[in-house]
């Protein structure tokens, strides 16, 4: 059976003037999204790293996203590093 691609949504809150940013959070469900921003878009494949990177949370499954579908894949290649990251599905078998 094949898998269904879950939206990753971008939603900004909280702008800070003295910094200039807005606090922002990635979502997988659109009402939920709708309701922090009404503004909320779809993530990009740099939003799905940069939330890895500064939370460790990782979504589950095949996530689509301003780029396309993607997967997290964790292996070791035949150097003995670790590679982790969302890989785009088109190039998975």
């Amino acid at each position: 059976m094949k898998e269904i691609p879950i939206d990753i949504f971008k939603c900004t809150f909280n702008y800070r003037s003295e910094t200039r940013t807005w606090t922002w959070e990635l979502v997988a469900n659109a009402k939920e999204a709708r309701n922090i921003d009404p503004n909320y878009k779809l993530a990009s494949l740099k939003d799905l790293h940069d939330y890895v990177a500064a939370s460790g949370y990782i979504f589950e499954g095949i996530v689509r996203v301003l780029e396309g579908e993607f997967k997290w894949v964790e292996l070791t290649i035949e150097e003995g590093e670790d590679f982790c990251e969302y890989v785009s599905t088109s190039i998975i078998i």
